[in-house]
């Protein structure tokens, strides 16, 4: 039997790309860990902005939360896979729904796009935990910064609670 060189060369080309094809998908397949370096920052900034957007007051953006969430990141190095996961499936679920990133959606999109997950598949489940986790991050360092608690009206005694020692002033219903 006499091959043609035309089959010969397309039985090679389809060896070769078979080869190829096997050698890019193993090379997919590991993944740099993540660190604050490579986290999406223009999405987590299009995230903490959405959850305590700038009003009359200052908002999360203002009061630096973005990078406390960052430094928080750096130091507990569990949070980076976390994040970078988190932040690319709240992206992905953006451009399914809106055909944009979230930091390319205005607020009103973006809180559209938060409060839309739906956790029908896993992934939308895996990003609703997620949005739950950077939620709390924002709202702790948010209020706990000076910008959240003027934003309260809260005001922080300057050194610290001078009568803590002693008891509290009696009441007028209390009897003893």
């Amino acid at each position: 039997m006499q091959i043609s060189r035309r089959l010969f060369l397309a039985g090679l080309a389809f060896v070769a790309s078979s080869i190829g094809a096997l050698f890019f998908s193993q090379r997919r397949r590991y993944t740099r860990p993540a660190t604050p370096e490579t986290i999406n920052r223009r999405t987590l900034d299009a995230v903490v902005d959405a959850i305590v957007p700038a009003d009359q007051n200052a908002g999360a953006i203002e009061a630096g939360v973005s990078e406390k969430i960052l430094n928080l990141i750096q130091v507990q190095s569990n949070l980076q896979q976390g994040y970078a996961r988190g932040l690319m499936l709240l992206d992905r679920h953006a451009i399914s729904n809106s055909g944009r990133p979230l930091d390319r959606l205005d607020l009103n999109e973006r809180t559209d796009v938060l409060l839309s997950i739906d956790h029908k598949s896993a992934a939308e489940r895996e990003a609703s935990v997620f949005f739950a986790r950077v939620r709390k991050d924002v709202l702790r360092f948010y209020y706990a910064s000076e910008t959240g608690q003027h934003a309260l009206g809260y005001k922080p005694p300057a050194e610290g609670y001078p009568d803590y020692a002693e008891p509290p002033p009696r009441t007028r219903g209390d009897s003893s």
